[in-house]
């Protein structure tokens, strides 16, 4: 597809720059760089000059890292966005009364991404915190928000995907994940049990404003062998819920 005139390709070009560092911790050489964004090399050389000269890229040797610099990009999003306010305070809430992990995330395409997160000190945990994103088809967190869409948005938005396997328990039949979605939506919940993640399972609920739009997911998500779905359901099904509720009426 064409790109349009005002498309500024130089931009778009820096900005996959940088996200290639976003799948992994180690830093990266200029081939590495170049090889996941697919562009030359010395087009990758002077993105990565330009992005060390203004802060956002530090280099050692022949290797490239983010600087923290980079979480200035974020701050404005977080700061002006009414809902990530808003879910970030009734996460910390779900995490008090739960003693487990909470998340928010809206859909972005395919993908879904974490606006808002708490979990229980003492806690540590790797993967889902704030701007990581999954694939939406095998996420209670996505399906949810899928099954905020309208039957013809819906059907457009399964047309375009090609499921792939996150573990050996994924769904990837496109049948099978629509009749997930449907379900979450008729019960207003889902469960995702490691489908994302072995040894992980999660539920999820929409988040909706006043007019029923669905605005981003709530979740709580725990290991499988010391959290059951039973408990899920009977235990943070409630909590979820009433946290959706109060954020619904507070989210423009």
């Amino acid at each position: 597809m064409a790109a349009k005139p005002e498309y500024v390709e130089s931009l778009a070009r820096g900005l996959s720059v940088l996200q290639a560092f976003g799948d992994g911790e180690r830093p990266l050489s200029l081939a590495d760089v170049a090889r996941r964004v697919d562009l030359p090399r010395a087009s990758v050389r002077r993105i990565l000059f330009t992005l060390t000269e203004l802060g956002f890229v530090a280099q050692r040797d022949r290797q490239f890292s983010l600087t923290p610099d980079v979480l200035k990009l974020a701050r404005a999003y977080l700061a002006a966005n009414g809902v990530t306010r808003v879910l970030q305070g009734v996460c910390e809430e779900v995490t008090l009364h739960t003693g487990e992990a909470c998340s928010a995330a809206v859909r972005r395409d395919l993908e879904v991404v974490f606006i808002a997160r708490a979990r229980p000190e003492g806690i540590l945990t790797v993967g889902l915190e704030i701007g990581y994103s999954l694939p939406a088809h095998c996420t209670s967190v996505g399906r949810v928000l899928m099954a905020g869409l309208g039957d013809p948005q819906l059907d457009g938005l399964l047309a375009t995907i090609s499921p792939e396997a996150v573990t050996e328990r994924t769904r990837t039949d496109v049948d099978l994940i629509k009749a997930a979605i449907l379900t979450a939506r008729s019960q207003g919940y889902c469960i995702v049990d490691q489908e994302a993640e072995i040894g992980f399972r999660s539920i999820a609920v929409p988040v909706r404003r006043l007019d029923g739009k669905v605005v981003a997911a709530l979740n709580i998500g725990a290991p499988a062998d010391r959290i059951s779905i039973g408990r899920m359901i009977d235990g943070f099904l409630p909590v979820l819920t009433k946290a959706a509720d109060r954020a619904g009426a507070l989210v423009i």
